[in-house]
């Protein structure tokens, strides 16, 4: 229930760019299905999640700015004090 609801808050914050909620849901799909690098960085407490391309240079703006707005959340990693920081292979 928690993962639902998480989504259903990323997708709301992606309909204005996706067009339709449901649009939005299948974008936050494709990004969970797609691959990630993970790079922590215990010294500085950062854990790095690398995001790599999707399908098309649209989406791929899509999800850096959701990507802005994950970063600004400020999240700790569950049960560690490592900060999330979000970013996509090929951004500036």
């Amino acid at each position: 229930m928690v993962a639902y609801r998480a989504e259903t808050a990323m997708a709301n914050l992606m309909v204005k760019e996706c067009g339709t909620f449901e649009q939005a849901r299948a974008l936050l799909r494709d990004v969970f299905l797609s691959e990630a690098d993970l790079i922590p960085d215990n010294k500085n407490k950062i854990l790095t999640v690398r995001l790599h391309n999707l399908s098309s240079r649209a989406h791929d703006k899509i999800l850096d700015q959701l990507i802005t707005v994950l970063n600004e959340a400020e999240v700790n990693f569950p049960g560690t004090n490592m900060l999330l920081h979000y970013t996509r292979i090929g951004s500036s």
